[in-house]
């Protein structure tokens, strides 16, 4: 992971986003890249922890190729806001998953130097 590349949310992907019943659907949005495990979490945490503060938007939930979450169908200004959220809670796993990747390195390295200097 230690070429980690931000993933972005592409769009809404149309084959996989459903109608409901009652005014709602279900919305897969796609991603930019695979996401990585450390990726899917911070990303969930990030919307569970935004969502403290925006209670009723629906829940959102990141995999491997995508974000889905289930709303009712409404103005597109609310759901603009509701992505443009969506967005911040993707730049903030980014921000995460960066982080992580670079205090490993700094631990593998440490260790490295470590090694380097044992005498043989």
């Amino acid at each position: 992971m230690a070429d980690f590349v931000d993933i972005k949310i592409k769009g809404v992907c149309k084959r996989q986003s459903l109608l409901e019943p009652d005014n709602r659907c279900r919305l897969h949005l796609g991603l930019s890249a695979v996401a990585p495990v450390a990726w899917i979490k911070a990303f969930n945490d990030a919307n569970q922890e935004r969502r403290s503060t925006h209670p009723t938007e629906p829940a959102a939930t990141a995999d491997r190729d995508g974000i889905t979450f289930s709303c009712i169908l409404s103005d597109e200004t609310v759901m603009q806001g509701f992505i443009d959220r969506l967005q911040e809670d993707a730049a903030a796993a980014n921000q995460k998953v960066r982080q992580t990747t670079a205090a490993i390195a700094g631990e593998i390295q440490s260790f490295h130097d470590l090694l380097d200097r044992l005498k043989f």
